[in-house]
């Protein structure tokens, strides 16, 4: 491995654009070296944070536009920190551990969580560190101050972006590290310097925490390493083997821990996998159905399958249809590798969609699903440029390139509109159109549950909830301990309880209603509600939740 800042090796004859490697390498040591890149990432980190923490507070905390997902994970992680005992166990073992973690830092002062600040605080923190990431990639094949703001604008401009930067949900998380990845990889093609690679598998492993969606770019990208080794450089086996192990290592074992974790705590090596299929199909699809107002039925058609497919990703973001086709022309007259590797990346959600959707449930087309190639338009960018290197064509497609994304913004605004898969997108529409409190959660209406349940409710563990779909009092009432829920004692002993409360709880907390997703405590107890359970009364309602008393046993 070459030591930082000593002279670049020239490239064999053999590298197809070894001019470009050397230049873009130049490109970068000589921008390392200027101490005004730390001041500039700090100035647009601070710069993209605080524009969006300003409308997360607007749109998510004073609009109210809050997605379930995202106010679900801020529970457990708060549940985490605060309940009686406080234990990481916590954040759950379905979904991926990291959109939960991320929060607790957060969390940590009680106030920011329960008025929900850490929602738009958590995401306007990681776009600002995804917009400082993405304008080093551009540094990296020495695009000038003026195209790299402009791209990076007017991605940032686009309202899906701007939606998942500011209500709390992973999404914004998974093209952090996509771009930290992607990154390190440019990097180490460019460099050949193997601390890239490992930092590449890292956050790659990473990503994979967060999001599980993002396994098929991590094995993607071990195949477009191997690419690099056998055909450009034409490496010998040892480093073949030492590159790729370098590469994978961080992946395995972000995977190895995670199932490690779930054999240790849950009992069951890939409970997470088993768990997250099942809820993944009811709860998500459920809710992009109740939303979109549409079937979640399977879709027989290859061809209309394809179309569909083609159609969400035109609506998130058409500019992949600018990008994706200059790349594989470009990529073909210079015979570049890296090239064809973005190509595939963008083509990974696209397949790995039609895959699971074919078959299954049209839900998985959710706009928010399909948001993954977004930042690897801006990857491909950057690399076009590089290839175009001492092309009269390289600054009028940098330009092409970004009136595309500008031109996709109504198009992205139209779908979070009208889409028939969605997940929260309306909400946020009208909150914006409209200036009006949206509440989908029903926080104002279910907030005098939570202040009686703090008043009247002084022992640990007395109000039995099914936190997986009523979790709104015990977020905003602040005191989880309070509540009885899965978190507590496990599944298991939770539905024991359920089946028998007498004696062991002394409360019980349901809808009044049943929503597209059980809630398990009212589907055990409804005729609680009408007065049919002699042992149940209702002492209290508010919103579209009841508390019932469960009378001691006699």
């Amino acid at each position: 491995m070459a030591p930082a800042g000593a002279a670049v090796r020239p490239a064999p004859a053999w590298w197809p654009v070894a001019r470009e490697h050397v230049a873009a390498e130049a490109n970068r040591v000589q921008a390392e070296r200027q101490p005004s890149a730390v001041r500039e990432s700090l100035a647009i980190f601070g710069l993209v944070f605080a524009v969006f923490l300003a409308l997360g507070l607007w749109i998510t905390v004073q609009l109210q536009a809050v997605p379930f997902d995202a106010a679900f994970r801020l529970t457990h992680a708060y549940a985490a920190l605060h309940n009686d005992p406080a234990k990481l166990a916590a954040i759950g073992f379905v979904w991926p551990p990291l959109m939960t973690l991320v929060y607790l830092p957060l969390v940590a002062i009680k106030p920011m969580a329960t008025s929900l600040v850490a929602l738009p605080l958590n995401t306007a923190l990681i776009a600002g560190l995804f917009a400082v990431v993405v304008n080093r990639t551009f540094v990296l094949v020495g695009m000038g101050r003026a195209l790299r703001y402009g791209l990076l604008i007017a991605f940032l401009a686009n309202p899906l972006v701007v939606h998942y930067a500011t209500n709390g949900m992973a999404e914004i998380l998974t093209f952090l590290l996509l771009a930290l990845a992607l990154h390190q990889f440019l990097s180490w093609s460019l460099r050949g310097e193997s601390h890239h690679l490992a930092l590449c598998g890292l956050f790659m492993g990473l990503g994979y925490l967060a999001r599980y969606e993002m396994a098929p770019y991590a094995a993607a990208l071990f195949l477009a390493v191997l690419a690099i080794l056998t055909i450009e450089r034409r490496a010998d086996k040892v480093e073949i083997e030492g590159s790729l192990l370098l590469y994978a290592a961080p992946v395995a074992y972000a995977v190895g821990a995670w199932v490690l974790f779930n054999w240790l705590i849950a009992g069951d090596p890939l409970y997470f996998l088993q768990r997250e299929v099942q809820e993944r199909f009811v709860l998500e699809g459920g809710r992009a159905v109740s939303e979109g107002g549409a079937g979640g039925a399977a879709m027989e058609s290859w061809s209309e399958l394809a179309r569909q497919v083609a159609d969400v990703n035109w609506q998130v973001l058409a500019a992949q249809f600018v990008v994706l086709p200059l790349l594989l022309i470009v990529g073909a007259i210079k015979r570049n590798v890296i090239a064809f590797v973005l190509v595939g990346l963008m083509l990974v959600n696209p397949l790995t969609t039609a895959v699971f959707v074919h078959g299954s449930d049209l839900s998985l087309l959710q706009l928010r699903f399909n948001m993954r190639t977004m930042p690897l338009v801006l990857v491909g960018a950057a690399w076009l440029f590089l290839m175009l290197r001492g092309s009269r064509a390289r600054t009028p497609v940098a330009v092409a390139i970004t009136l595309a994304i500008v031109a996709s913004a109504p198009l992205s605004w139209h779908a979070m509109k009208s889409y028939p898969y969605v997940f929260g997108e309306r909400d946020f529409v009208a909150a914006v159109e409209t200036g009006e409190r949206q509440d989908p959660l029903g926080l104002e209406a279910n907030r005098p549950i939570a202040d009686y349940v703090n008043e009247h409710v002084t022992r640990h563990r007395a109000v039995l909830v099914d936190d997986a779909q009523t979790f709104v009092p015990i977020m905003i009432g602040g005191r989880p301990q309070l509540y009885y829920d899965r978190i507590d004692k496990g599944d298991e002993e939770w539905n024991r309880v359920l089946q028998s409360p007498r004696g062991r709880v002394d409360y019980l907390l349901m809808p009044t209603r049943q929503g597209v997703i059980p809630d398990k405590v009212h589907e055990r107890w409804a005729g609680a509600l009408d007065g049919k359970v002699p042992f149940l009364e209702v002492v209290h309602e508010s919103g579209d939740l009841a508390l019932v008393r469960v009378q001691p046993a006699s």
